[in-house]
């Protein structure tokens, strides 16, 4: 595969975030400088981990487009969540927040009841900051539980569609939209096919033809087999079940990935890809077993918290790799260095925290309700929240169940060296209970929306809700 940026493989050229933030990019800055503001478009591939992407090293085919990207991208080799569930990580890459500052997450109720927060509409969004300097603005997006408008992360969209769809039919709406554009813009667009229920339809041109499925998608089915063997009954699971589910997982992968190459192809064929910031990321990723758990939303660990990150800036043709931990609320900071300098010191006004940041955090305050209600929930009721530096990974949980991780020599987090009395463990808690602590934020329950039939259907349809018995 000579050629490809893959982690663990070639890496042609590497940066450091400095030199990006700083445009030390061969002809970037040149280029900008004479050009139009560049149009954004960010993909977020919904529930994709980066060790199931092929140029992050998987060795199923499950992302040529991605994989064709990489060859003139920056990919982030260590790119973390936020929060192991959509709506706080698109709160982040929009607002440059963590979990724990924008709080659009979960919170127990005074009544008892954990409750759904929208964000802040306080909060500046990325889309309210290109808006405000000229650009249209539109969104389309197959998630249509979290990214619902009651949620208010469409706050600054122009135009913002929620419709669950196949990538592929989701792109249709959005270049319509793209063509009668006028002057530079920003394009998000959200794909599902990699979250329950999978997308297992074949592909056009036979890849993973083995997986696909001709009749009624099994996903749902085995899915729901897998959290009954390994959460409700706590079993390890079979193998033959893992590698069912993995491949219907996989295809799902690779059909968002379809319309990925689609976006990058009609990009090229209007004329507009030199002068595009295009960048491809997930908001998590998915459990299939690993560390008794299924789907995502129930805790922190790398499954769900290690996504792929690629930007392809305007003007650049050459890949590198950048093997600096990042989180999803850098993507402010991201989006800035593909603009020019006026534009670039807007973004750094806007979203101070993104800008200046040092420090990887991720948080989870709960499971799912569905899981909650069931048997194997008490196990989640429990707040968590990791710290990245270094090399390692700290994780502080509220039932005293804490974790450290070297994830250099323990990538699959087996080996817990949390010890109180160790200096690794007391120099990152300590770390990371001064920047929490520095950057509170506050948030009543009471601010949480009510569902109407639509939306519990939503909810339903993508596992989030139980059943409607439930």
């Amino acid at each position: 595969m000579e050629g490809l940026n893959q982690v663990g493989r070639r890496r042609p050229l590497r940066l450091g975030l400095l030199g990006l933030l700083l445009g030390v990019i061969p002809s970037c800055r040149e280029t900008l400088a004479d050009a139009p503001p560049p149009n954004v478009v960010l993909l977020v591939l919904d529930t994709v981990r980066a060790d199931h992407v092929s140029c992050y090293g998987y060795d199923r085919p499950t992302t040529p487009h991605v994989d064709a990207l990489a060859e003139s991208a920056v990919l982030y080799s260590e790119c973390r969540a936020t929060g192991p569930w959509t709506l706080p990580s698109h709160a982040s890459m929009f607002t440059g927040r963590f979990a724990f500052q924008h709080r659009a997450d979960l919170h127990l109720s005074d009544g008892g009841d954990w409750r759904e927060l929208p964000l802040k509409s306080e909060y500046t969004t990325l889309a309210e900051a290109l808006r405000g300097i000229g650009y249209r603005t539109g969104a389309f997006v197959a998630n249509t539980a979290y990214l619902r408008e009651e949620f208010q992360l469409h706050q600054g969209f122009d135009h913002y569609v929620a419709s669950r769809e196949p990538g592929t039919a989701l792109n249709k709406a959005a270049l319509a939209w793209m063509d009668g554009s006028h002057g530079p813009f920003f394009l998000f667009l959200n794909y599902m096919d990699a979250h329950r229920p999978y997308n297992t339809q074949a592909l056009e041109n036979g890849r993973l033809a083995e997986y696909a499925c001709d009749g009624e998608d099994p996903s749902n089915l085995l899915l729901d087999q897998m959290c009954d063997v390994v959460l409700r009954d706590g079993l390890a699971p079979p193998p033959e079940l893992v590698e069912e589910l993995t491949a219907c997982y996989d295809l799902g992968i690779a059909n968002a990935d379809l319309a990925v190459g689609e976006i990058v192809a009609e990009l090229r064929h209007r004329g507009l890809w030199e002068n595009t910031l295009l960048i491809v990321t997930s908001d998590h990723g998915e459990f299939l077993g690993e560390h008794g758990l299924v789907e995502h939303s129930k805790d922190i660990y790398e499954p769900v918290m290690h996504v792929p990150l690629l930007c392809k800036l305007p003007g650049v043709n050459q890949g590198s790799v950048n093997d600096t931990c990042v989180s999803l609320a850098d993507m402010p900071r991201i989006v800035a260095s593909g603009l020019p300098g006026p534009l670039r010191d807007e973004l750094h006004e806007l979203f101070p925290l993104s800008m200046q940041r040092e420090v990887t955090i991720a948080d989870i305050v709960m499971s799912r309700e569905r899981d909650l209600r069931a048997s194997y929930g008490a196990r989640f009721l429990r707040r968590r929240q990791a710290l990245y530096a270094g090399g390692h990974k700290l994780i502080i949980s509220s039932d005293g169940q804490h974790e450290l991780f070297d994830l250099e020599q323990d990538p699959g987090e087996s080996r817990n060296l949390y010890d109180p009395e160790q200096k690794l463990s007391k120099e990152m808690t300590a770390r990371l209970e001064a920047y929490v602590k520095e950057h509170p934020a506050e948030y009543s329950a009471a601010d949480a929306p009510v569902f109407d039939e639509e939306a519990m259907r939503a909810l339903q349809e993508l596992g989030y809700a139980g059943s409607a018995e439930d």
